[in-house]
């Protein structure tokens, strides 16, 4: 498992070699997604990220990245500095690359209402468990997986 920071920047990385910028909400949801991509591969038994999410009104938010980049707010987000290297197995970069390739076109709006899907992980805590609740990983794993 790796830090939700580390994960991030690997996204930021991706999208600067593809003469993009990101911001922080899709920062927040492409690793929303890795990690539930993770997730549905393991059954839930290995996650992407050692952090958890929440539900927040926007859709899933790993708490430690968003003190990290909110006062980006809408604007592009740079590099996290001061975070430890880490190392990614090929198929941790393959999932990264995917999500990326995938999902990194969307704005941020698209991104958070493809996390708002009715019935999905974040839907179930915000509407029925609770606001800012955590979600679980079991839960995240089933659903990308059904």
């Amino acid at each position: 498992m790796h830090s939700s920071l580390f994960i991030a920047n690997r996204f930021i990385d991706l999208a600067t070699q593809n003469g993009r910028q990101l911001t922080h909400m899709q920062v927040q949801k492409l690793v929303y997604f890795a990690n539930a991509v993770t997730l549905a591969n393991t059954g839930g038994d290995t996650s992407l990220i050692r952090e958890s999410f929440f539900a927040y009104p926007f859709g899933p938010v790993e708490k430690r990245l968003y003190d990290r980049l909110r006062f980006f707010r809408r604007n592009p987000v740079r590099l996290i500095t001061n975070i430890q290297e880490e190392e990614l197995t090929q198929e941790e970069a393959n999932v990264i690359s995917s999500v990326y390739n995938t999902l990194g076109h969307m704005t941020a709006a698209e991104l958070s209402r493809l996390s708002h899907v009715p019935g999905g992980p974040w839907d179930q805590i915000w509407n029925h468990t609770g606001e800012f609740e955590e979600i679980p990983n079991q839960l995240i794993a089933d659903f990308y997986a059904s």
